[in-house]
């Protein structure tokens, strides 16, 4: 599962859940006004700042693309 803690105050909170649903993954946002900079973590991975998820998100973002294609021409079928 993926949590991201997050200040309720930021404007990127509403992208980020955008992202993570549309990601159709196991996620939680914890939202909390005592925090002074968000984090992500997955498992034992721990990606702290704004800069930092959005590069997690953008490679995380990738690989599912790629996952989930359907690419039947990389394969030769007899």
């Amino acid at each position: 599962m993926i949590e991201l803690h997050t200040p309720g105050f930021l404007a990127e909170n509403e992208s980020w859940k955008n992202r993570l649903e549309d990601m159709c993954v196991s996620h939680k946002i914890v939202e909390s006004n005592t925090l002074s900079h968000p984090f992500l973590l997955r498992g034992a991975e721990k990606h702290e700042g704004i800069a930092a998820i959005n590069r997690w998100m953008d490679a995380y973002e990738l690989i599912i693309k790629q996952w989930c294609q359907c690419r039947c021409d990389k394969y030769e079928f007899d």
